[in-house]
């Protein structure tokens, strides 16, 4: 089986940089208008949807289960919409403002600890290459987000976590309850097996760590509107 941060994990995140780093550069350097920016994002969606669909379709044929289509992690969820919001919404939609610090933690949790490789023997498995690619092609995703200005977070949106976080905890009861996905969105299972990271102990961390980052980022806004 494939070892967290084994010979595998490493070079896969290895030739992401190597790959991934140079490329936003350049995109950073040739696109020059708001058209060509909005093509590039709307080819990341569709690249990151037809992912993610795999992704799910590779779970459900794993686990013999067909309710396994909906993705049933934070992270699955996080996927799906980002690659929805980029390829079917314009620039600083209410998807981008709702979910972007749960994708943020998500992605980079995942990709530094993805327990899920214990699961498979090889990398090119479909639904572990497939859970790699998801979690890098929204990350990346994000990351352009910031870097070409497609979002202007603001603190006057921060209701829209109350209908996201229903949609992400909703999901999660029908899947445990109705699908019998008993993991589903940490729910009533630890993030990480063997530790308290349930979803009752994440919860108000997440929505601390939101709201002092909404700060800063209404502070730094003001301070900027001033030297202007």
């Amino acid at each position: 089986m494939l070892e967290i941060w084994g010979l595998e994990h490493i070079l896969y995140l290895i030739i992401c940089a190597v790959i991934l780093i140079p490329l936003m550069i350049i995109l950073k350097l040739k696109l020059k208008n708001d058209n060509q920016i909005e093509i590039m994002f709307r080819l990341i969606g569709l690249i990151g949807l037809i992912v993610i669909i795999l992704n799910r379709i590779a779970t459900a044929l794993e686990e013999n289960w067909g309710f396994y289509l909906i993705p049933s992690s934070f992270c699955g969820m996080s996927s799906f919409l980002m690659a929805i919001s980029l390829l079917f919404y314009k620039k600083n939609n209410n998807i981008l403002q709702a979910i972007w610090l749960i994708t943020l933690i998500g992605m980079i949790t995942t990709l530094a600890y993805p327990d899920f490789v214990e699961s498979y023997r090889s990398i090119f498995e479909l639904g572990c290459i497939t859970s790699f690619l998801h979690h890098t092609i929204t990350f990346y995703a994000l990351i352009s987000v910031f870097v070409f200005k497609y979002v202007d977070l603001t603190i006057k949106k921060s209701w829209l976590q109350i209908p996201f976080g229903i949609v992400y905890i909703g999901t999660g009861f029908f899947l445990i309850f109705v699908c019998q996905v008993d993991h589903a969105f940490y729910l009533f299972n630890p993030a990480i097996s063997g530790t308290p990271l349930y979803f009752i102990v994440m919860l108000p961390i997440y929505i601390t760590v939101y709201f002092i980052s909404m700060l800063i980022i209404e502070l730094n806004r003001k301070k900027k509107a001033k030297q202007d």
